[in-house]
This record gives C-alpha cells, sequence and structure tokens, in this order.
C-alpha cells in the first residue's frame, strides 16, 4: 500500500511537472511573490497585535504589584486604560487587516490549487497516452521483427525446396548425358553431350550462387575449422580448372613458394569455393595471355597467414569498378554483356574470405590484368611444424585414379527414390558396376523392402511421398538393420548432411550424382571384384 501511495505520488509530481504551463509558472515569479508577501504581511501583523495585547497586560500586572497612593492608582488606571483601548484597536486593525488580505487572496489560491489539480490530471492522462502510444509502437516492432524472422525462414525454406526442384530434374540431364557419352558417338554427337553438361553445370553454380548469397544476407552461412592440406588443395584446382584454360588457349600455373605447411586449419570447402570462383573470373575475362595461382607463406606480428594471389593478363578493371564489382549483382558496365555472369561470385568470395577471418583485395590496371589476393590465417603454428611436429594429413593421397569403365562389384542394392528418370539413371550407373538393383517409390515400400531382404547397400532419397528418407532411416535402425544407408537427395543446404546423419545415414551423396563420387562411396562399404587403373590423381571421397 505504501509503495502504491509512493508510486502514485511520484507520477503526480511528475505529470505536474510535465504539463504545459509548469515552466510558465516556476519562472515567471509574480503570482508566487503576490502570495508570499501576503502571508508574511499577514503574520507580522498577527504578530504585532500580539505585542501590543501583551505590553498591555504586563502593564496592568506592574500596576497591581506596585505600592502606591490612591490618587497615583486612579491616574495610573486611566492612562492604562487608554493604552488598553488604543492597544485593543491596534491589534483589532491589524486583525481585520490579516483577514481582509487572507479573504483577497483565497479565491486566488482556490483557483491555483483547482486550475494544478486539473493540470496534474491532464498531465497524467497525456503521459498514459504517450506510454499507449509507446507500448504501440513495442508491439509493432516486436511484429515487424517476427514477421522478418518469418520472412527469412520463408525465403530459407523456398530456397531449399527450389533447390531440390531443380536439381532433381538436373540430376537426370547430367547423368543420361554421361551415360550418352560412354556409348559409340561421332565427335560432333560427343561435343554437343559436352555442351548439355557445361550448360548444365553452370545452372547449378548459378544456384549454388544464390543459395550463398541468402543465406549470406540472412546471416545464416558459417564455416567448419579443420586439416586442410594446402598441396593436394591446389592439386585438385589446377586439375578442375587447367581443362578450362586450355579450351582458350591459356597458359596455367600453380605455384606454392616458400615455406609453405603441409596442413592448415581453415574451412576446406569454403576456401575451395574462394580459390574457384576466382580462377573461373580470371579464366572467363582473360582472352590471351596465363593465368595462375601463387601461393605465399606471410607472417604478421607474429601469426601466420597464407596468401592467395590469383593473377592473369585479362581486361583489367577500372578503379572506378573495383568497389562495385564486390557487390551482389553488379559487374563492370564497360563489359556487361561481352561477359554475362550474375554478379554474385565476387560477393561470395569476398563475405566467406572474412567469416575464414581473412580479406579478399584487388590490383589491377586496365588492359594488362588483375590480381586477387586471397589472404586467411593459417591456423597452425608454424615455428612447431618446422620443427617436425606438424600434425597428421587428413586422409592420404593416391597417385592413381580409379577407371570407371572397369570397375565391378558383387551385391544387392536397394534404392529409395520417387522420380522415375532418377530412379532408370541409378539403376543404370549400378547395374553398370554388376549389382542387382532393387527399386521402390517411398520410405514405407524402403521399410518393408529391407526387412523382406538381405542388401549390401541402401541408397535412400530424402524427400518422398507417404514416408520421407528419413523417417524410412530412423525406423530401419530401430528394427536392427545395420546396412550402410547412403542419403541420396537434391537438397544443397549446408547442414542436410548432418541431418542425414543424424537420422541414422552413414553417407551423403548430393544431386546430380558425380559417379566419381559415387564409386568412392561403393569403395568405402563394398569390396570391388576388380579395379581398373588409369594414369592421373585419383579423386578423393569428401
Amino acid at each position: 500500500m505504501r509503495d502504491s501511495y509512493g508510486s502514485e505520488a511520484e507520477e503526480d509530481r511528475l505529470a505536474y511537472k510535465s504539463s504545459a504551463n509548469w515552466e510558465k509558472q516556476s519562472t515567471s515569479g509574480v503570482p508566487l511573490h503576490v502570495f508570499s508577501v501576503a502571508v508574511a504581511v499577514t503574520l507580522l501583523l498577527l504578530a504585532m497585535a500580539g505585542m501590543s495585547t501583551w505590553t498591555i497586560h504586563q502593564r496592568m500586572e506592574k500596576l497591581i504589584t506596585d505600592q502606591v497612593t490612591t490618587e497615583q492608582l486612579a491616574g495610573r488606571i486611566d492612562a492604562n486604560l487608554r493604552e488598553f483601548r488604543r492597544g485593543i484597536m491596534i491589534a483589532g486593525v491589524l486583525v481585520a487587516a490579516s483577514a481582509l488580505i487572507l479573504l483577497s487572496v483565497w479565491p486566488w489560491i482556490f483557483l491555483r490549487a483547482k486550475r494544478s489539480i486539473i493540470e496534474r490530471r491532464q498531465a497524467r492522462e497525456n503521459i498514459g497516452e504517450m506510454n499507449r502510444e509507446l507500448q504501440h509502437s513495442i508491439d509493432r516492432a516486436n511484429l515487424l521483427a517476427r514477421n522478418a524472422t518469418a520472412t527469412n525462414q520463408a525465403r530459407s525454406d523456398f530456397l531449399a525446396s527450389m533447390s531440390h526442384e531443380i536439381r532433381t530434374p538436373m540430376n537426370a540431364i547430367v547423368g543420361f548425358a554421361e551415360v550418352l557419352k560412354d556409348g559409340p558417338l561421332t565427335g560432333e554427337q560427343k561435343a554437343h553431350i559436352d555442351i548439355i553438361k557445361d550448360s548444365a553445370h553452370s545452372l547449378l553454380k548459378t544456384l549454388s550462387n544464390i543459395l550463398d548469397i541468402s543465406k549470406i544476407e540472412a546471416g545464416r552461412l558459417d564455416v567448419e575449422i579443420g586439416q586442410c592440406r594446402v598441396d593436394r588443395l591446389l592439386n585438385s584446382i589446377e586439375s578442375m580448372m587447367r581443362p578450362q584454360a586450355e579450351e582458350k588457349d591459356l597458359e596455367f600455373h600453380v605455384a606454392a613458394n616458400g615455406a609453405m605447411p603441409p596442413v592448415i586449419r581453415t574451412d576446406a570447402l569454403r576456401l575451395r569455393q574462394c580459390l574457384v570462383n576466382l580462377v573461373h573470373n580470371a579464366i572467363k575475362f582473360t582472352e590471351h595471355g596465363y593465368v595462375c595461382i601463387n601461393a605465399n607463406l606471410q607472417k604478421d606480428n607474429r601469426k601466420a597467414y597464407i596468401r592467395f594471389d590469383i593473377e592473369d593478363t585479362g581486361i583489367g578493371i577500372t578503379p572506378e569498378d573495383r568497389h562495385a564489382i564486390f557487390e551482389s549483382f553488379v559487374q563492370s558496365k564497360k563489359h556487361v554483356g561481352s561477359f554475362p555472369r550474375t554478379g554474385l561470385g565476387l560477393t561470395i568470395t569476398r563475405h566467406l574470405a572474412e567469416l575464414l577471418g581473412g580479406s579478399l583485395s584487388l590490383t589491377s590496371e586496365p588492359g594488362r590484368g588483375s590480381v586477387f589476393s586471397l589472404v586467411i590465417p593459417a591456423g597452425v603454428d608454424i615455428d612447431a611444424m618446422r620443427s617436425g611436429k606438424s600434425p597428421a594429413p587428413c586422409r592420404p593421397e593416391s597417385s592413381e585414379e580409379i577407371d570407371l569403365d572397369g570397375v565391378q562389384f558383387e551385391g544387392r542394392v536397394l534404392v529409395a527414390e520417387d522420380a522415375i528418370t532418377n530412379q532408370m539413371l541409378i539403376k543404370l550407373l549400378l547395374e553398370k558396376m554388376g549389382f542387382d538393383v532393387t527399386v521402390v517409390k517411398d520410405g514405407r515400400e524402403a521399410v518393408n523392402k529391407a526387412e523382406s531382404g538381405e542388401f549390401d547397400l541402401i541408397f535412400m532419397d530424402i524427400h518422398m511421398p507417404n514416408m520421407d528418407g528419413c523417417e524410412a532411416t530412423r525406423i530401419l535402425r530401430k528394427k536392427g538393420i545395420t546396412a550402410p544407408i547412403v542419403a541420396l537427395t537434391a537438397d544443397a543446404m549446408k547442414g542436410d548432411d548432418r541431418k542425414c546423419l543424424a537420422a541414422g545415414c552413414n553417407d551423403y551423396l548430393p544431386k546430380p550424382i558425380d559417379r566419381k563420387w559415387l564409386l568412392c562411396i561403393l569403395q568405402k562399404y563394398l569390396d570391388p571384384v576388380n579395379i581398373a587403373i588409369a594414369s592421373s590423381d585419383a579423386p578423393m571421397a569428401s
């Protein structure tokens, strides 16, 4: 109760002070001074009347106590009576004057008090209205924030769905193009199939860039730091990008200069994405000359960095365009149309470099070429490595590549896939390798087939009608099915592999299916009957 009263009093005080007339009442000074003078004069007059009465009283006491003659007493009584009457008159006048002053001031005091009460009430209502408006603004801001979060989630869901819908038919396009190319075709027909494959991969790259830029804008793009073999990374990029350079008769070189550590700690997948984007851009905008990657070890304040310089002899970039090219959907105005592109690669690369703790910079001269410099932390103790304490590599390397057409297996494979074209494709690929393949169209049928027969390997599409792949996998694991299960899905959003593994899958194979990746998955869980060896470096399983 006391707290409530104190709160209300404080609210009244604040309301009064916040009223529109407070400043005028507290600063003009005229009404307050008049009231103060009136009260002071009244008190003074009452004090004078009291003193006059007290003085007469003292004189009368003295008259009674003094021993005087009768004539003297009579004379003194007459004098004191006159003095007493005069004092009573003065006191009466003073009291009357005080009453008159109070009566003249009282209406003003009453009106002022009434006005103060009204103003306080109005001020309290104004404060209440302001509080209601403030609360309304807060509620609206919270609603907008919730709507923004829901919008971002809806956009992410839409992009994931779009990715699935595009990659599913693209899997059939790329897969059957590879199957056709293995048949007896003329050189012109094989060239046409290569165009189909290149166009499909270009579309997939654009889709991946759109997904990445969406995650960047939503602040949901993450990195996973782990061990990365620098030499293996550079060799992989060289084998991937060299054919593109040779198609344009460009020289392509990759060099690691200085005492490079064999292993660094970074996100190998994102670093590879950065380098591929930069090299791809360099090749696209270079018509003659060369493109090269130079990797160097740098130290800054006793911290080790790896610097990748991607140099080309291409068209170069003007000073006014050097900042704009790092923005989404922007490219140099001078070359729009000559080199069509979405304008996302460099934007994504710059954000990835910052997420890795590094930076991306550019030096360029129009007509002579450009150098994009990607600098990332090494994440390891270089001095410890030089003293022989370097960590072990992530995976052993192989100098031989398996010939895809020469590998044969034995065994039964169950494929759960709802798209008919993909059923035909993966069945064809697996049967060419010697497998006995059983195909079902949803997760429920996959559970029934797996329970009724023994399979050496199960490929499980994640998005299927009736029962999805994750639910089917969890049921199979609860029923004691131990056969390796490989998730087969068109989802490309980062984290999908963890969802599949959490459901009980052993591995993850994205669509479109890469035949080399498929072969690595098969070799990981099954032993081939015979293997034909080619003479180039083997791709490693991811």
